[in-house]
């Protein structure tokens, strides 16, 4: 069985606001084994209380397949992933054909004192963090 391990980039992220998310689909007929999901900090996590996530999963599971925490004081130049979040990766077997969607959860800024809806965030206009997604995929 011929096997492929594919870096799927997805893209910088601006963890703040609303923001579409991404998706993932690997070769015709293949399943895929999840090995690592990623982000590379170009924006540091300095003013979050809430952590920063980013899920891996379906339309009614986002989280299905990982969910990985962007813990607070990651810097420029950090790599979060899987070695840092060792419990990141909830199920590693991703199913043949079917389209995998990935969701980028905004941190909160510090300074915010209520929820508000929309998120506050958006209102401050201030960055809680930003940096390049990743996920590595063996797809066989």
């Amino acid at each position: 069985m011929r096997r492929h391990t594919l870096v799927h980039d997805l893209g910088h992220v601006t963890f703040v606001g609303t923001g579409p998310g991404a998706s993932i689909r690997g070769p015709h007929g293949m399943r895929g084994w999840l090995v690592d999901v990623g982000v590379r900090v170009t924006e540091e996590f300095v003013s979050d209380s809430v952590e920063a996530k980013v899920r891996i999963g379906t339309a009614t599971d986002p989280d299905a397949f990982a969910e990985l925490v962007i813990p607070h004081g990651s810097e420029v130049g950090d790599v979060v992933n899987t070695v840092v979040d060792r419990d990141a990766i909830r199920g590693q077997k991703l199913p043949e054909n079917d389209l995998i969607l990935v969701t980028f959860v905004n941190a909160v800024a510090e300074d915010i004192e209520e929820v508000l809806d929309p998120p506050a965030q958006a209102e401050t206009n201030r960055s809680a963090g930003a940096g390049h997604v990743y996920a590595v995929v063996d797809w066989y």
